[in-house]
């Protein structure tokens, strides 16, 4: 069993497919509950909470918790953690803490489906950087997994959505996926059983969080002009933005809300359109990296048939209102938002365990692969410049090639380097790895070809080819980039 798993911001769930359906692993706490809160913290005994309690935990004592702990993937930050048990904080990495989440969902699922589960395929947003992609395999691993696959959250969103429609004729979709820290928007062609995709744009810094911080500034700009100085004691403001967030999934529903906060003697009400406006600002822009997507894929608006809404925060009505009008283009939620992505997770789970699902996955790449290398412009040379050999959203599978000269006629070897990117020069991309390459001794001194294969496979591996022309000479090397998470780019000097 490979279980299928959506790594989000602020909740977590896992699913497997059974007998061609979904079955969603159950978190506790209410009936049907399959979001597990991914949030860790420390309990006043030292034990390590994750889920419902460690976010009951964080209204407590926000200094022992941490959510949204996926902002930080992919980056050095240190997480610190207060443990009451033996007063001290300790500190953590973003892949520590996500192994812990991670775990949890691990141990729910085996308790609910009776057999260890060690293979998972993991969720991430379509522009995490390889260093992010790498980080999350980490994380899988130190929970116990074999990380078989990284998935873009937009491309699983499309899978389920493309299961759902494989009776449709060929079209255009848009998936606006609004989470709770992330955003993705993706432009999908739906032929048959075949799901492809074309174009994908998005903010990691863009969210559901965002709205509760804008609403929870509201609440303490008003208790603090009533001189309360009590608003900036940390477990207050742990309260005020837990009440933030109350009221931000109240008002997706219903047109007011009423805000008690018993410990700052503070009561208010806020009404839907308060709350709209609060956002609209960052509903702008979402709407401006739909529009850049919809560029990417070189679409008219019209040429999309309608807009999947993926995400908690896409069930806010003012969403639904933005798109349709400012786009033009029907906005529906045909699959539960809460539960695409992992749905799409669990798909490609079923597909890579041999199960018989009828959709296809054609995915693209989310960075530009380049070979770094002199180009002489105008008679100049300019050294450390990157050819894009495989460029961002290309769809995979494919392979490309390019050939090279060596710069000098007596050059004997080559610096090959993988970079990755969209910057023409290597200083604003990042080293993915370096190989050397020995050309031929017995050639005459001269300028030596040499050609330059990238294949980007479905599987998550990109094969390098090099060649001398005219010789045998040949170097292959194969980067797995589920087990490295890393998108490869080759430099020749």
């Amino acid at each position: 069993m490979i279980l299928g798993i959506d790594l989000g911001t602020t909740n977590t769930s896992a699913a497997v497919i059974k007998d061609g359906k979904p079955v969603f692993v159950k978190v506790g706490g209410v009936k049907d509950n399959y979001l597990l809160p991914s949030i860790v913290a420390y309990s006043d005994n030292g034990e390590l909470l994750v889920g419902e309690r460690a976010k009951e935990r964080y209204i407590i004592d926000p200094e022992s918790s941490i959510r949204s702990v996926k902002n930080h993937i992919g980056t050095n930050q240190e997480i610190p953690l207060f443990n009451p048990k033996t007063e001290a904080t300790e500190v953590f990495t973003p892949v520590e803490i996500s192994s812990y989440i991670l775990e949890e969902i691990k141990s729910l699922a085996e308790e609910q489906f009776k057999t260890n589960i060690e293979k998972a395929v993991i969720t991430v947003p379509a522009y995490f950087n390889d260093k992010a992609r790498k980080d999350t395999i980490k994380a899988g691993e130190l929970a116990g997994f074999e990380v078989m696959r990284i998935i873009n959250e937009p491309t699983a969103a499309a899978l389920c959505y493309g299961i759902q429609s494989k009776k449709q004729k060929a079209q255009h979709v848009m998936v606006y996926d609004l989470g709770g820290g992330t955003f993705d928007t993706s432009i999908i062609e739906i032929n048959g059983d075949v799901v492809e995709v074309v174009a994908s744009d998005g903010d990691r810094n863009l969210g559901g969080d965002n709205f509760d911080y804008a609403v929870f500034s509201t609440f303490y700009q008003a208790i603090k002009e009533k001189g309360n100085s009590a608003v900036n004691n940390i477990r207050n403001m742990a309260i005020l933005l837990s009440e933030a967030e109350t009221a931000k999934n109240s008002l997706t529903t219903a047109a007011k809300y009423k805000v008690k906060v018993p410990s700052l003697k503070y009561e208010s009400t806020i009404y839907r359109e308060d709350f709209e406006k609060l956002i609209s600002e960052l509903l702008s822009k979402t709407l401006n990296h739909c529009r850049s997507v919809i560029a990417k894929s070189k679409l008219k608006p019209q040429d999309i048939s309608k807009i999947l809404l993926v995400g908690g925060s896409s069930r806010i009505p003012a969403v639904k209102e933005m798109l349709e009008t400012e786009l033009g283009i029907p906005a529906s939620q045909e699959v539960n938002p809460d539960l695409a992505v992992v749905t799409g997770a669990a798909i490609q789970a079923a597909i890579i365990d041999g199960q018989k699902v009828s959709s296809v996955l054609l995915d693209v790449a989310p960075h530009s692969i380049s070979l770094s290398c002199v180009l002489e412009k105008n008679g100049k040379l300019i050294p450390n410049y990157c050819t894009k050999i495989i460029k961002k959203n290309a769809p995979i599978p494919c392979t490309v090639e390019e050939v090279f000269s060596t710069l000098n006629k007596d050059q004997d070897t080559v610096r090959i380097a993988i970079y990755q990117g969209e910057s023409d020069f290597e200083e604003a991309n990042s080293l993915i790895e370096e190989l050397k390459f020995d050309c031929s001794k017995d050639k005459k001194a001269e300028e030596k070809e040499i050609l330059v294969s990238f294949s980007y496979g479905l599987d998550g591996t990109i094969q390098i080819n090099v060649q001398e022309e005219g010789t045998q000479n040949t170097k292959i090397h194969k980067v797995d980039l589920i087990k490295k998470a890393k998108a490869k780019e080759v430099v020749i000097q």
